[in-house]
């Protein structure tokens, strides 16, 4: 794990994972997987609460998960309120970066694989 993924690692842990949880009331499950190839994968599941077409609320759920998982849940959960499902399948590289407080292609190689299992709407 790099530099600038331990130091956001640390800040969400310091937090006390603010964004993992199951919503009870949520619109839309996603199920997906991360870590893929690491000798085995994390189970990551996404609970979506909209209003319209914008993400009112989004949390998640990792199971047997590494840090990079943890952060990549992270940061698409932190970009993608307020947005389309479209907007947050959008996100770039400099939308990561700009959460991440610097760049690890790991964290953009996460969120990327992660965002294959979102659909547009």
């Amino acid at each position: 794990m790099d530099e600038v993924m331990r130091t956001y690692f640390e800040k969400i842990k310091k937090e006390g994972f603010p964004r993992k949880g199951e919503l009870s009331d949520y619109d839309i499950k996603i199920e997906g997987e991360g870590c893929k190839g690491a000798g085995s994968s994390d189970d990551i599941v996404f609970y979506i609460k909209k209003k319209g077409d914008i993400i009112e609320e989004i949390t998640y759920i990792c199971n047997y998960c590494i840090p990079p998982s943890y952060i990549a849940s992270d940061i698409i959960c932190r970009f993608a309120e307020g947005k389309s499902l479209k907007e947050v399948k959008a996100m770039s590289l400099d939308n990561i970066n700009a959460i991440l407080g610097g760049e690890s292609p790991r964290v953009y190689e996460l969120i990327s694989d992660l965002l294959k299992t979102f659909p547009e709407k």
